[in-house]
C-alpha cells in the first residue's frame, strides 16, 4: 500500500516559465519513481494555474482547503508570493518557492516560506563593485514599479552607501577623518553625560518642615536680634528660650544655618517675610523656606499723642499702598525677584559650551592644518619641476593654473580598470535612482 503526499503547485500556465517548470518537475517525480521503485510514499502532485495575485491566492486556498495539501511549490512571481505566503502561515502549509527572487519576501520573519533559488540582494554587491572599479560617479537604476523591484532598491543603496564612491584611500586623508571621529565621540559622549547630570540632578530639599519637629528634636532657632519674632516664638509657637539665638547680619544667618543645631549653629531661622527675600538670592542654593507662614501684628509707627504727623502720615502710607504702580516699583527696587538667584554656585557646573572643548578643538585644526599642508608640499613636488620643465616660457600664474588642473584630476591609479579602455562612460553628478513604470 503506498502513501499519498498531496502537494499544490501555483504556476503561470500561459507563460513559457510555467510550461517549463511544470514539465520539468513532473519529470522529476517521474524519474525518480522510476529509480525508487521501491518507494512507498508518492507524490501527488496538484497543479493550478494562476496569472496574477488574485488567482494565485485562490489557487493557495482551494490546494490547502479542499486539497489538503501538505505544501505548495511556487507561486511564480515575488507579488503572488507575498500574499500565498501569509495563507501558508495561518494554515501552517509550507510554500516552497523555485521563483521568486525579491530581497524583500524574508525567510527568517515567515517560518513556513522556503526559498530554493538565491534573491536577487546578491546581485547588489557585484554591481556595486563593478561600478565602484569604473569609478562611475553616477548609478541609474532602471526596475519595475512593483513589489518585485521596489524590494530590491533598498539593498542596492545601502551597498553604494557603504563602499562610497568618494572612498578615503589617503593615509593622510585618514588620519584627519580618525580625529575628526575621535572629536565627534567625544563631544557626543560629553553632551550625553551633561544631560543625564541635569536631568537627574536633585532638587533641594528642606531638612526640615514641621515646627513640632525643631521642638521634638530640641534644636535650636534663631532670629534676628532685636526684633518682635523673639516674643512670637516663645509666646505663639512655645519655644523653649534657651533655644533661641539671634543674629544681626545676612552672613551671620548663614554661618548659623550651615554649622547646624549640632555644631553650635540653628536648624531653622524665623524672620519676617521681607527680611527672608533679603537674605535668600544671596544664598538660594544653600537655603529655601518652608513651613505655613504665621500671621502677626505686623509694623507700625508710634507718634506722641496729639501729633499732627498721625493724619499726614496715615493719609501717606494709604496713598502709596493703593498705588499699585509705584508698590510694584518700591518691590523691584528693595526686593529682588525670587527667581533672580544672585547666588553664583547655583550655575549648573557640568554645563558645557564651547570653551569647553578648546583644548581638542585646537588639537584637531592643527592635525586637519598640518595634513593639508603635508598633502600640498608633496603635491608640489611632484608636479613643480615637470611643469616648469615643460614649459619654461610660461608666466608664474599659467603655471599655477595648470597646476591646479593637475590637482583636480582624478588619480587613475584608485580604480582597477582604465577608463580609455571602456565604452562607457561616466557623468560627474551625484547618485541617481530612477523609477520608469
Amino acid at each position: 500500500m503506498k502513501n499519498l503526499v498531496n502537494v499544490g503547485l501555483v504556476l503561470d500556465f500561459n507563460s513559457s516559465i510555467g510550461v517549463m517548470s511544470n514539465t520539468c518537475i513532473s519529470m522529476a517525480i517521474s524519474d525518480f519513481y522510476a529509480t525508487h521503485s521501491s518507494y512507498k510514499t508518492r507524490l501527488s502532485l496538484h497543479t493550478r494555474n494562476s496569472q496574477d495575485v488574485v488567482g494565485a491566492a485562490f489557487a493557495a486556498m482551494d490546494l490547502i482547503n479542499n486539497e489538503e495539501v501538505n505544501a505548495i511549490v511556487g507561486p511564480q512571481t515575488s507579488m503572488q508570493a507575498n500574499f500565498v505566503i501569509s495563507l501558508g502561515e495561518k494554515a501552517q502549509v509550507p510554500i516552497i518557492s523555485i521563483s521568486a527572487t525579491s530581497p524583500s519576501l524574508s525567510t527568517t520573519e515567515n517560518k513556513f516560506f522556503i526559498r530554493t533559488a538565491l534573491d536577487d540582494g546578491s546581485q547588489v554587491e557585484p554591481i556595486a563593485s563593478l561600478v565602484q572599479a569604473y569609478g562611475w560617479q553616477q548609478a541609474v537604476f532602471v526596475y519595475e514599479n512593483t513589489e518585485y523591484g521596489n524590494g530590491l532598491v533598498p539593498y542596492l543603496a545601502y551597498e553604494f552607501q557603504q563602499f562610497n564612491i568618494q572612498k578615503v584611500i589617503n593615509n593622510l586623508s585618514r588620519f584627519v577623518l580618525i580625529i575628526w571621529i575621535f572629536v565627534v565621540l567625544i563631544l557626543t559622549q560629553s553632551y550625553t553625560a551633561s544631560l543625564a547630570s541635569m536631568l537627574t540632578v536633585q532638587r533641594l530639599q528642606p531638612a526640615v518642615v514641621d515646627v513640632d519637629e525643631l521642638k521634638t528634636n530640641g534644636d535650636f532657632v534663631g532670629h534676628r536680634a532685636g526684633s518682635y519674632i523673639k516674643e512670637f516664638l516663645i509666646k505663639q509657637l512655645h519655644f523653649d528660650p534657651s533655644k533661641l539665638r539671634h543674629y544681626s547680619t545676612p552672613e551671620e544667618f548663614d554661618e548659623a544655618l550651615s554649622r547646624g543645631s549640632q555644631n553650635g549653629g540653628v536648624s531653622a531661622i524665623f524672620e519676617a517675610e521681607h527680611i527672608l527675600q533679603l537674605f535668600l538670592p544671596h544664598y538660594c542654593s544653600k537655603f529655601m523656606t518652608t513651613g505655613p507662614t504665621y500671621k502677626t501684628d505686623g509694623l507700625g509707627f508710634a507718634f506722641p499723642q496729639g501729633s499732627p504727623l498721625v493724619a499726614y502720615m496715615s493719609r501717606v502710607i494709604l496713598k502709596v499702598t493703593e498705588d499699585k504702580d509705584k508698590m510694584d516699583v518700591l518691590k523691584r527696587k528693595y526686593f529682588p525677584d525670587k527667581s533672580a538667584c544672585r547666588d553664583q554656585t547655583t550655575t549648573f557646573s557640568g554645563s558645557l559650551n564651547v570653551q569647553s572643548f578648546g583644548g581638542l578643538f585646537i588639537i584637531t585644526g592643527v592635525a586637519s592644518l598640518c595634513s593639508l599642508l603635508a598633502y600640498v608640499v608633496r603635491f608640489l613636488h611632484s608636479n613643480w619641476p615637470q611643469l616648469q620643465t615643460r614649459h619654461q616660457e610660461r608666466s608664474f600664474w599659467s603655471t599655477v593654473s595648470e597646476l591646479a588642473t593637475h590637482f583636480d584630476r582624478k588619480d587613475p591609479s584608485i580604480h582597477s580598470y582604465d577608463r580609455s579602455e571602456s565604452r562607457i562612460h561616466s557623468e560627474s553628478s551625484p547618485q541617481e535612482f530612477r523609477n520608469i513604470v
